[in-house]
C-alpha cells in the first residue's frame, strides 16, 4: 500500500512538471528563445552545421566547431565541394583552400576568426527580429525531446519563416529551419536553410600536421 501511494505521488509530480513546462513554453515563448540563445553562447563546446538550398538545386554548407576559449574549426562548402577550411589552435590560425590544398598559416587573428564564426550563425538575428511567435508543440530531434516554435523574422533584408527546436532538458537550440523569400530581377527566389546544433564538452579540435 505504501509503495503504491509512493508511485502514485511520483506519477502526479511528473505530470505536474510536464504541465508546468508546457505552460511556460506557451505563456512566454520569447523568453524561451532568449534563454536558448544564451545557453548556446555559454556552451563550453558546440558544433553547428548549416546547409542552404535554392530552387535551382544550388547548395552551400558551413560547419563551425568551437571549443572555449579559442579552439576553432570552420569549413565552407559549395554544392558538396569543400572550398575553405580554417583552424585555430588558440595561438595561430591556419587555412586550406579546397579539399586538397596545402595548410598554411593565416594572417587572420584568432579573436577575429572566432567573432566571425559566431556571426555566421543566424540565430541571434532571427530571434532579435522575431514576430508572430508561436509555441507549436513537443517533438524530438535525434531522439532528444524538444519544444518547437514558429515565427516570422528578417535575415539579410529578406523576409523569413522560421521553425526552431529547443531542447527540453537543456535550454539550447537543437535545430532550425529557415525559409527566406526575395525578388531578384523581378523573379521570386526561395531559399531554405537547415541549421543543426550539437553540444559535446569532450569535443577535440586538432590542426592537421600539428599533433
Amino acid at each position: 500500500m505504501t509503495r503504491s501511494l509512493f508511485c502514485s505521488s511520483l506519477a502526479v509530480a511528473a505530470i505536474g512538471t510536464l504541465f508546468i513546462s508546457i505552460a511556460r513554453a506557451e505563456d512566454d515563448p520569447m523568453e524561451a528563445l532568449k534563454n536558448a540563445q544564451k545557453g548556446h553562447v555559454e556552451a563550453p563546446a558546440f558544433r553547428m552545421k548549416m546547409v542552404s538550398t535554392e530552387a535551382n538545386d544550388k547548395s552551400s554548407g558551413m560547419t563551425v566547431e568551437l571549443v572555449k576559449p579559442d579552439l576553432l574549426y570552420w569549413k565552407s562548402e559549395e554544392n558538396g565541394q569543400v572550398t575553405v577550411e580554417m583552424w585555430s589552435d588558440g595561438k595561430k590560425t591556419y587555412m586550406r583552400q579546397g579539399p586538397t590544398g596545402e595548410i598554411k598559416p593565416s594572417p587572420m587573428e584568432v579573436s577575429s576568426l572566432i567573432t566571425q564564426a559566431r556571426q555566421v550563425d543566424p540565430l541571434g538575428t532571427l530571434i532579435e527580429k522575431a514576430r508572430e511567435l508561436k509555441f507549436v508543440g513537443h517533438e524530438e530531434v535525434k531522439g532528444v525531446p524538444a519544444s518547437a516554435y514558429t515565427f516570422k523574422s528578417v535575415l539579410m533584408n529578406m523576409d523569413s519563416s522560421v521553425k526552431l527546436w529547443i531542447s527540453d532538458t537543456n535550454p539550447r537550440p537543437l535545430k532550425s529551419e529557415i525559409e527566406t523569400h526575395r525578388e531578384l530581377k523581378g523573379a521570386p527566389v526561395h531559399k531554405k536553410t537547415v541549421v543543426t546544433y550539437e553540444y559535446d564538452p569532450s569535443m577535440k579540435i586538432v590542426v592537421p600536421g600539428t599533433q
